[in-house]
C-alpha cells in the first residue's frame, strides 16, 4: 500500500515538473541547457530529465540517476555561464566557468531538448 501511494505520488510530482518545464522558454537553447544543469546542480534527477529529449530520456535518464547517486556528475560552478554554438536544429551548450562540461541539444517541433 504505501508502495503504491509513493508511485503515485512520484508520478503526480513528475507530471507538475513537467508541466512547469513547458511554460519555460523551450524556443531558448541556453534556457533549456541551464534549466537542465541547474536542476543536477540541485539533486534534482526527476526535473532534469524533463528535459531530456524523450527519444534518449530512458538511456540518458538511467544514466543521470546513476551518475547522481553515485556522485559522478561533474562538479559544477555556482553560478553556470554558458558558451552557446548553434546550427540550424543542433546545438551545443558549454559550462564557460567549468573544466569541459557541456551539453549537447537538438531542436524537435519548435523547442530544444537536451540530448
Amino acid at each position: 500500500m504505501i508502495q503504491k501511494s509513493l508511485l503515485i505520488g512520484l508520478i503526480l510530482l513528475a507530471s507538475v515538473l513537467m508541466a512547469c518545464a513547458q511554460k519555460a522558454d523551450l524556443t531558448d537553447p541556453e534556457y533549456v541547457a541551464e534549466a537542465f544543469w541547474s536542476a543536477i546542480q540541485e539533486g534534482n534527477a526527476v526535473q532534469a530529465i524533463t528535459f531530456i529529449h524523450p527519444d534518449a530520456r530512458e538511456q540518458l535518464g538511467k544514466q543521470l540517476k546513476t551518475d547522481m547517486r553515485n556522485e559522478l556528475v561533474p562538479e559544477l560552478p555556482e553560478e553556470l555561464v554558458f558558451e552557446m554554438f548553434v546550427k540550424g536544429d543542433v546545438a551545443v551548450a558549454k559550462i564557460r566557468n567549468s573544466k569541459g562540461v557541456a551539453c549537447d541539444l537538438v531542436k524537435d517541433q519548435g523547442r530544444w531538448w537536451v540530448r
